[in-house]
């Protein structure tokens, strides 16, 4: 007990063996842990990329489901699509120049639509901001007017460049600003508690403005 080794002869240096030892112990178990939380960080990574790489293979199985469960991803709440390409802009060419985009709007707009909750398309290419909603024939649609970060009715309707029988009101697309002066970038934020109506500069959790510095 306690009492003994303290009146014992041999108390101090068995407490301190006590007191050495648990020390390299309780180092030691410090040691396992931090390793298996990089272990655990690595496979989180591994687990991350493979979740990302099927859906954007546009995989929708159980083990896409099972994979973002034991990452601890809770359900989304609303997508954003980052991409280059401007699959509505014609370029001043015939519908043809845009048509093998076919394949990816209609893979967007099923998913979107299977998907129900907010989906916002970010692009480039065209270079012309532009706010709107391609995947539904007649939505509102406002883009920049060259003067400051002041916007006006667009005078046409992407929808009509790829007109496939979308009708996806979960859906918004914002084309950003490029390469003419004044540059200027795009400010998104995001509110897990909003659910704005589809509007010109707020779409479910997403806001938006214009910034030119």
């Amino acid at each position: 007990s306690s009492a003994q080794l303290q009146a014992g002869d041999k108390a101090q240096p068995v407490l301190g063996a006590i007191t050495r030892y648990g020390r390299e112990v309780a180092f030691a178990t410090a040691e396992i842990y931090a390793r298996a939380a990089e272990l655990r960080g690595a496979w989180d990574a591994r687990l991350e990329a493979l979740v990302v790489d099927s859906v954007l293979r546009g995989e929708t199985d159980g083990a896409v489901e099972s994979r973002a469960s034991a990452l601890g991803w809770a359900s989304d709440s609303a997508v954003v699509i980052m991409l280059q390409a401007d699959m509505w802009d014609l370029d001043g060419k015939t519908a043809s120049h845009i048509a093998q985009y076919k394949q990816f709007i209609d893979r967007i707009a099923a998913n979107t639509k299977t998907f129900g909750k907010p989906v916002l398309l970010i692009n480039g290419d065209s270079h012309v901001y532009r706010s709107d909603n391609p995947l539904k024939a007649g939505s509102p649609c406002v883009m920049e007017t060259g003067q400051g970060v002041q916007t006006a009715a667009c005078t046409d309707d992407a929808y009509a460049n790829q007109p496939n029988g979308y009708d996806v009101a979960n859906f918004h697309r914002i084309v950003v600003h490029g390469s003419t002066s004044p540059l200027e970038w795009l400010k998104l934020a995001v509110d897990p508690s909003a659910n704005a109506a589809n509007g010109a500069s707020a779409f479910g959790p997403f806001s938006w403005t214009r910034v030119q510095p």
